[in-house]
């Protein structure tokens, strides 16, 4: 079996050509250097989601016949554990060498990062069986070799097949693929699955939900709640951002709308629209004489590109707020496959005067490395070590031993989902600088949140 290093990994990069590589594979090179683009993927060089959202824009409108393109999604197996037992470096490897291998089977064809581990090849003049004898083809490619130098890994991979139809919208064959894919991982690794018409109804379901988040965008429909954060180690208190989404009488929460929203490539629109409304709020307090400090939820998706934090910036110096007032923050889950973008746009909002946070710490392998490698001024521990802490002498240690760590880098610490005193106590005891839940204070609507954050400051 043929060990894999980095001297040896398919390098994208360039115009067409080929080489040899240590592994035995001879694979053509294709693709631009990293140039820093939204459209192109700094580790692969090869486009990103976007690319590929206009590259499908473009088949499906071009009326051909019915199955004659399809889109398939690759995803590593298994790539969180990859990350977490052997390092960030071996991970970028692995993506790395499945950028390679597609770049080598697919020569003629369009290829993606999706993001994470995902990639995308559109298949454009192939029909369903020549889709899969090509993706079986990479499956194999994929299985046969080990990734890494010190510790050889072994790589295998699921893939999702979306048939482009008459029917077809770029968000509809993206989610197609990765309902295939999600349903190929269910079922064991390295394998692929075509999606096919019995699994119609969940999908036209989410398609209705992301039509009603498309028009909640448009008309602004979406209900902005605010839950106090509140310091135990200071006078100021903070708020956190809760976009809800009405439907059918009730409010969903961002659980629900959410995975469908970045999906269907709206993430990036509503995160703006939360961006703008934070602005507003800041803005209305300052001109009452108060200030405001609002922690902000920001998908992966907007800061893995650097549009974003143009936005910010030129929103922040035409409305003439306190920077420091707004505290962007990501989730641990966002940062997977993401962590050089990511870090890149914390250290740019942070140049702006912003601040930056890691949300849900310890939900995800090798969370304490994020410490390091993040520009983070706070650490949101996740819910898990909080909601029991009182009965679990793990969760009391874990979240000391979090606490002492942060503070000794420069952050500080809020715990979540606090629903006790005895848990309040605890958490004061341990030098947690916020805590936040339904203990603490419930959410309101942002349209009361000037009258409440007045009663807290007096």
């Amino acid at each position: 079996m043929a060990a894999i290093g980095t001297a040896s990994l398919p390098r994208v990069q360039g115009q067409p050509s080929t080489g040899t590589r240590s592994s035995g594979l001879d694979m053509p090179h294709r693709g631009v250097t990293a140039s820093g683009s939204a459209d192109r993927d700094q580790l692969t060089g090869l486009p990103t989601r976007r690319a590929a959202e206009q590259a499908l824009r473009r088949v499906v409108t071009r009326n051909g016949p019915p199955g004659d393109a399809s889109l398939v999604k690759f995803g590593i197996d298994n790539f969180r554990y990859l990350n977490a037992s052997h390092g960030a470096a071996t991970g970028d490897l692995a993506l790395q060498y499945v950028a390679g291998a597609l770049v080598f089977a697919f020569p003629l064809n369009e290829i993606f990062r999706l993001g994470g581990d995902a990639f995308g090849v559109l298949l454009d003049g192939a029909d369903v069986e020549s889709a899969e004898i090509m993706t079986s083809r990479v499956l194999s490619m994929v299985r046969s070799n080990r990734v890494g130098d010190e510790l050889p890994v072994r790589l295998t991979a699921c893939a999702g097949i979306s048939i482009i139809g008459q029917q077809s919208t770029p968000g509809s064959v993206l989610l197609e693929a990765d309902l295939a894919m999600a349903q190929a991982k269910a079922h064991g690794r390295d394998r692929y699955v075509v999606y096919t018409a019995r699994d119609q109804a969940p999908l036209a379901a989410t398609a209705s939900l992301a039509g009603l988040i498309s028009d909640a965008l448009d008309s602004n429909g979406f209900l902005l709640h605010c839950q106090p954060v509140k310091s135990l180690t200071s006078d100021q208190d903070q708020w956190e951002l809760l976009a809800r989404l009405p439907r059918g009488g009730q409010l969903l929460p961002p659980s629900i709308f959410f995975p469908v929203a970045d999906r269907f490539g709206l993430a990036e629109r509503l995160d703006s629209w939360v961006l703008d409304r934070a602005i507003e709020l800041v803005s209305k307090h300052r001109d009452s004489g108060r200030r405001l400090e609002l922690q902000i939820n920001v998908s992966g998706r907007s800061l893995s590109t650097g549009a974003f934090c143009d936005r910010v910036g030129d929103r922040v110096g035409a409305s003439g707020i306190d920077a420091s007032s707004l505290i962007f923050e990501v989730s641990e889950a966002a940062l997977e496959g993401n962590l050089d973008e990511i870090s890149n746009s914390g250290k740019r909002l942070r140049d702006l005067g912003c601040r930056f946070a890691l949300d849900k710490f310890g939900s995800q392998h090798g969370c304490i490395a994020q410490l390091k490698h993040l520009p983070i001024d706070l650490v949101k521990i996740d819910r898990a070590f909080i909601h029991n802490l009182a009965d679990s002498l793990t969760d009391q240690t874990i979240v000391q031993s979090v606490t002492g760590l942060a503070h000794g880098l420069g952050q500080k610490v809020a715990a979540t989902f606090v629903g006790d005193e005895e848990t309040l106590a605890l958490l004061r005891s341990y030098g947690v600088d916020f805590v936040q839940g339904f203990h603490v204070g419930l959410p309101i609507l942002c349209t009361d949140l000037l009258g409440a954050s007045l009663a807290m400051q007096t």
